[in-house]
């Protein structure tokens, strides 16, 4: 979990349910002064991408103005 965001990231190797547990607990000068405990459930439900192969060269690089269309 980042602590300045909250973000928490969480990968299965399965599909299924899960339930995640979470708490947080807050100090002030090495005093705890609160804490909260939140229960998350997650449901896996994709299974993962299989990785793209290309089949031709592609161009990096573009040049494109206002207007313009990448794409004919």
């Amino acid at each position: 979990m980042n602590g300045a965001t909250g973000l928490t990231r969480y990968f299965s190797p399965n599909q299924g349910n899960y339930v995640v547990a979470v708490e947080v607990k807050e100090f002030r000068n090495v005093v705890s002064i609160g804490m909260v405990r939140r229960d998350l459930q997650l449901q896996v439900v994709c299974p993962p991408n299989a990785t793209p192969s290309l089949t031709s060269i592609v161009q990096q690089t573009y040049s494109v103005s206002a207007g313009d269309t990448l794409w004919p």
